[in-house]
């Protein structure tokens, strides 16, 4: 989807600053909303030069677990495995930042 090739670059800007203090996992759920295909995702990822962990998945329990409505959603998630806060909808490269930061000091407690 377009906001999600618009807000990865700021990703990957946020994993090379902090990847020792995060695990920034990407997940392609596009192919559920009919927004391309696996292979065109892996074609993105190399296109853009996302070096962060990335994959797919073929279960729709993922989209109904997480509670996926959105394209793009992202889910911050505490060690534990307890969702911080999800966003549904782009976020710019600072915003991913700042809520990134937040992360880490609020799983520090």
């Amino acid at each position: 989807c377009p906001p999600c090739r618009a807000e990865m670059p700021g990703f990957q800007a946020t994993y090379d600053r902090l990847k020792d203090q995060v695990v920034l996992f990407g997940l392609d759920v596009g192919p559920f909303f009919g927004l391309g295909s696996n292979e065109q995702g892996v074609a993105l990822l190399e296109e853009l030069g996302v070096s962060y962990p990335t994959g797919t998945t073929d279960d729709p329990q993922v989209i109904v677990s997480y509670q996926i409505y959105a394209m793009p959603s992202t889910l911050f998630m505490k060690p534990s495995g307890k969702i911080f806060t999800a966003i549904a909808g782009p976020l710019s490269p600072a915003e991913f930042a700042e809520l990134t930061e937040e992360l880490i000091a609020a799983s520090k407690l």
